[in-house]
């Protein structure tokens, strides 16, 4: 499993030039395929190659992993605190009450063979790990991980945050199941690694709109298949992105919002779909908001919270 957390690998890393030539390359390849594409089309009539400009447009967005953004203040960075001014962030989280922030399972209880920091603070309004100027930073009291994780270590990969004061920051709803079901396009959003590879680019947050892949949406729904293929379990999950726009190491536990009238979370970034080739951009696994509402609201209600 490629779970989507930088776990705690913060440290520098040696300039690795054969990599980043790979990585430039490819990115050069697909650049050259869409101009190719784009002269290959000058015979269409002006219409049709305008429709077909804008689609190009929005692959050229996914070629560098999604756009950042200053949207989204409730989209925080989730890390740990050894200094008054010291942080070390490895992780994303999305606040969906002023005392309760999601993010994923692993971020708090590490996959065998990693480690990390415990998480003790979350960082709202924040659009680069490199300016927390107009941050609001907000201590984490206590931590609760799902038991279904803490068993399997893959499903139902989420924790709740209960921080030790009300954040200032809006949050966002969580989607009920009707409206996660009926969802066909979700919006990711984090500050994790921005290439294929998952070498770099930690600490920016980013968005990319992807189409959901695959979910139960009805008992009927026959998804066995995509639940080999993938190695996701289609009650408590759904797979999203690929072709490029997806999300990467770094972007656990950040929001995957959908719109419906209103924007909601629906899921968390979780891990890599099985099937992925490389670390990042052929589709994710997303835990389901909706499938952990019990645990969400049972969290809270120890706290004295009510959803």
């Amino acid at each position: 499993m490629n779970h989507r957390c930088s776990c705690g690998h913060r440290e520098k890393k040696e300039f690795d030039a054969q990599l980043a030539f790979e990585n430039l390359s490819h990115k050069y390849r697909e650049l050259a395929g869409l101009v190719t594409q784009y002269i290959s089309e000058a015979g269409l009539d002006r219409p049709t190659r305008v429709k077909k400009a804008h689609a190009i447009a929005s692959v050229l967005e996914r070629i560098v992993g999604g756009q950042a953004t200053t949207a989204f203040p409730e989209c925080c960075l989730v890390g740990h605190r050894t200094g008054s001014h010291q942080f070390q962030w490895f992780c994303t989280g999305v606040l969906v009450h002023p005392r309760l922030v999601l993010t994923a399972g692993h971020c708090n209880v590490p996959p065998p063979g990693e480690s990390v920091p415990s998480i003790n603070v979350v960082a709202f309004g924040v659009n680069s790990q490199d300016d927390l100027s107009t941050a609001e930073i907000v201590t984490v009291q206590r931590r609760h991980t799902h038991p279904n994780y803490v068993q399997t270590q893959e499903f139902n990969d989420i924790t709740v945050l209960f921080l030790s004061a009300n954040a200032k920051t809006a949050p966002v709803g969580m989607a009920s199941a009707a409206e996660t079901k009926k969802a066909t396009e979700t919006t990711l959003v984090g500050f994790g690694n921005n290439d294929i590879n998952s070498s770099m680019g930690f600490g920016l947050k980013r968005q990319v709109s992807v189409p959901i892949v695959s979910m139960r949406r009805k008992p009927a729904d026959k998804v066995s298949a995509d639940e080999a293929k993938f190695g996701f379990d289609a009650d408590l999950e759904f797979v999203a992105g690929g072709g490029g726009r997806d999300s990467c190491n770094g972007d656990s536990g950040g929001p995957a919002y959908i719109v419906n009238g209103v924007r909601k979370v629906a899921g968390l970034t979780s891990r890599a779909a099985a099937n992925a080739v490389h670390p990042c951009g052929e589709a994710g696994i997303y835990t389901r908001v909706d499938a952990n509402t019990d645990f969400i609201r049972q969290v809270a209600k120890s706290h004295g919270v009510n959803l």
